[in-house]
């Protein structure tokens, strides 16, 4: 396993093309030994990560979409030869995995589409299914860990993965798997701007998986749709993975849609949604004010603020510089100070990139500082300048919550950089990612014990409600003031968020008279329930002000009225069922 690892690192995209074939052909040397000579398992060049090396190398030449021949006019000779040395090594990879499964009385047939996407059959049983088949235990016994099963699933998906077909809307070359960086891990030290050492460098993949995208689509003239009633074209969507590349379904800090430009117009996942509209709810009037970010990512809700809410001044705090990099160069963050270096290239800047997806000039910059959040924290206590609206707690990541941070002195400290109305004039909110089963268990009670108020957002459109294992959870810690009420002499905990469909709208109206050309978010709050335990259910829809926009530009409002305003929205009584969020 050690040598895995090693050649692993002369695999990687920062070595040249002929270390690379090298690290492929000695690997494939070793792996073509038998019986009592065999050094390593097919499964152990899977465990280090070779994979998207492999993969990155097999798809740096440029390819006939129809041959998959490299084309030498553009191509040079030692890319070639490397690519060939991570074919031959994939293909056998590719060829122990088939086995394997034959092995155990499973074959893999194609879907019939003309994409590579397998079936897996079982014809004594007469199963057939869309994903590998556990075989874990029935191959390695307790040899492999359960924890690292993904292996050995990867090594099943394997010959899907490495065949490449062609688009169907342009007849391009489409990998269904496309590694555009990779960087394989060190143990090496890696020093932040405040002289914190990360003692671990975890893998880093950036990946464009192609996927089907169904879209029914209407004859406008006859109101029918074609024959076959949907038509069907491929979707981008652009992960970035932290740790072991385990294949498509990955654990992902960040998805865009390349489908969707430029950055920041859209949010991916439900958690994500929930983060920024907490943020700009308590936020001031007309989304005004200051916002931490605390675990950059590939930085799709800095990219999200900084486009469609103007007012608010958005910060990071990012313990990983390469990752600041890769939500610069990949994902088309703006950050200040920039990282990137002239030859690192921007967004778009390849040739083989998708070339409408391309930075947004108008979208403002995240000040972003490259240091560890307990060191930031602590220091920024002392500085009355880092006091903010809201702070989005970002950190949850390959599917854990830090240990590091799990603990009430850092939350208690959170709390302390939050804006008051004793100092400010406005009680601030912090807001977590808190994933799932035991971390959210653990964060949300640490969030109690630190904030007078806490809530805790869930997704209403979830499955089974019993399950952990759906859409991370989002944890509210919020501050309050008591105010004497006019029944009674006695106080009663007055918040200053209020999540409703109602308030949402009246609050994009502020932002949209006070920002006028501040595009419109894509979405908006569609319902929120508030159940048990603080716990509010949240929905989202298309943005309707997008559609009456359309409308008007289209003149199918006129005679209509004007457009509505802020203080014309009609908010509900904080009683009503529907949609208060009130004890």
């Amino acid at each position: 396993m050690d040598v895995c690892r090693e050649l692993a690192q002369q695999l990687g995209p920062g070595r040249s093309p002929g270390e690379r074939a090298i690290a492929a052909r000695t690997l494939l040397s070793l792996l073509e030994r038998e019986g009592d000579e065999a050094v390593i398992r097919p499964i152990d060049v899977v465990l280090a990560d070779c994979v998207p090396s492999l993969l990155q190398a097999a798809q740096t030449p440029t390819r006939s979409a129809t041959s998959l021949a490299p084309d030498p006019r553009v191509t040079s000779a030692a890319v070639i030869d490397m690519a060939d040395a991570a074919l031959l090594l994939l293909g056998h990879l590719c060829g122990c995995g088939l086995q394997t499964l034959e092995a155990a009385g499973w074959h893999v047939d194609d879907d019939g589409t003309g994409r590579g996407r397998p079936i897996y059959v079982h014809p004594a049983s007469g199963q057939s299914q869309q994903t590998p088949p556990d075989l874990v235990a029935e191959v390695f016994g307790a040899e492999l860990d359960q924890k690292d099963a993904w292996a050995l699933t990867l090594l099943f998906e394997l010959s899907t993965i490495t065949s490449p077909y062609a688009n169907p809307l342009d007849g391009s070359l489409c990998w269904p798997a496309r590694i555009r960086y990779h960087e394989p891990e060190t143990n090496e030290f890696t020093p932040t701007s405040d002289s914190t050492p990360l003692p671990h460098k975890l893998a880093m993949t950036i990946v464009d998986v192609a996927q089907d995208d169904d879209e029914e689509e209407m004859d406008e003239e006859n109101d029918v749709t074609p024959e076959g009633g949907k038509e069907t074209r491929l979707a981008f969507t652009r992960h970035l993975v932290l740790g072991p590349w385990h294949g498509i379904p990955s654990f992902r800090e960040t998805e865009i849609d390349l489908d969707h430009p430029p950055p920041g117009s859209h949010l991916e996942s439900w958690y994500t949604c929930a983060m920024v509209c907490a943020g700009f709810l308590a936020t001031r009037k007309s989304g005004r004010g200051k916002c931490l970010i605390v675990g950059l990512g590939g930085g799709a809700m800095a990219s999200f603020m900084g486009r469609h809410w103007p007012g608010i001044n958005v910060e990071a705090v990012e313990i990983d510089a390469r990752v600041v990099k890769v939500a610069e160069r990949w994902f088309g963050v703006k950050c200040e100070p920039s990282l990137l270096k002239p030859e690192d290239g921007v967004l778009g800047d390849g040739a083989d990139e998708p070339q409408h997806f391309k930075l947004d000039d108008d979208s403002r910059p995240a000040r972003v500082r490259v240091t560890n959040a307990e060191s930031f924290v602590t220091s920024a206590m002392r500085d009355p300048e880092c006091r903010y609206d809201v702070i989005l707690l970002d950190v949850y990541t390959r599917g854990e919550f830090p240990a590091s941070l799990v603990n009430e002195t850092f939350f208690e400290r959170l709390r302390g950089l939050l804006k008051t109305k004793e100092n400010e004039g406005w009680d601030g909110a912090l807001v977590v990612n808190a994933g799932v089963g035991a971390d959210r268990t653990r964060v949300q009670e640490i969030v109690e014990k630190a904030f007078p108020v806490s809530k805790v957002l869930l997704d209403a459109n979830a499955s089974n409600r019993m399950d952990d294992d759906y859409e991370n959870a989002v944890v509210l810690g919020l501050l309050s003031s008591s105010v004497s009420t006019s029944k009674s002499a006695a106080t009663e905990s007055v918040v200053n968020i209020d999540f409703s469909a109602k308030e949402w709208k009246r609050r994009a109206v502020e932002v949209r008279e006070s920002w006028p050309e501040a595009p419109l978010p894509p979405f908006e709050l569609k319902n929120a329930i508030h159940g048990v335990n603080n716990e509010i259910m949240l929905a989202w829809a298309g943005n309707s002000m997008l559609d009456e926009e359309e409308n008007e530009d289209s003149g199918e409002g006129q005679g209509s009225g004007p457009r509505v305003k802020a203080d014309e929205v009609q908010l509900l009584a904080k009683d009503d069922p529907a949609f208060s969020m009130f004890d």
